[in-house]
């Protein structure tokens, strides 16, 4: 009886995402808030705002009296995880855009590694503000902090990218042979070697 046993190969080249992909899963708020949570905050402080800056919806965050201080913005604090969760090594670049019903401020900090974004000012207006953040390879996710003083705040269009190509498939090109890969069903066999010929071509038993 033959066997047919094929080794994948995706040689030098990984599957790679495009520097535009979005890796924040639900930036538009245009039907719902689904994906982000209150860590910290008044119960029901979320909710879908009609006074959109693009679409049909954007993230209403209300950060009551209870839930601020000056010096402890997190006390109203929303979270989100990215896509890719841990985010890998890399450069990347978060946008949204946002404004209050007074004036105020707010920052973003990251989840899994300690970074946080210099305050921002917010107006009356929708302002976009960008954040350059630096993944080790821990983040998971990140946080609006909200709660320095008491406001009402909106947030839309919220995006997430790479300032590289990122692989989407980890060890794709089987440089690390056989790490990340696993068998769900099929004949057990032993790691390829990258510099073996199996690990190549079609094998034939």
């Amino acid at each position: 009886m033959k066997r047919l046993f094929t080794a994948l190969l995706l040689g030098s080249t990984s599957a790679l995402a495009s520097a535009a992909t979005n890796l924040v899963a639900n930036g538009t708020f245009d039907e719902n808030v689904s994906g982000w949570d209150t860590y910290n905050g008044a119960t029901g402080c979320v909710t879908v705002g009609s006074d959109a800056h693009s679409g049909s919806g954007c993230l209403k965050v209300v950060a009551d009296a209870d839930n601020v201080a000056a010096d402890s913005p997190w006390k109203t604090q929303i979270h989100t995880d990215f896509i890719s969760n841990p985010l890998p090594a890399g450069n990347y670049t978060l946008s949204f855009y946002v404004k209050a019903n007074k004036a105020a401020k707010m920052r973003c900090s990251a989840a899994g590694d300690e970074a946080y974004q210099p305050d921002v000012d917010v107006t009356t207006e929708y302002k976009k503000v960008t954040w350059d953040m630096t993944s080790k390879g821990e983040l998971s996710g990140f946080n609006f902090d909200l709660g320095y003083a008491e406001a009402t705040f909106f947030i839309d269009d919220v995006v997430l990218t790479s300032n590289s190509e990122m692989p989407l498939i980890p060890n794709g090109a089987f440089d690390e042979g056989t790490s990340n890969w696993g068998i769900y069903n099929g004949y057990t066999f032993l790691p390829l070697k990258p510099d073996s010929p199996a690990a190549h071509h079609r094998v034939n038993n």
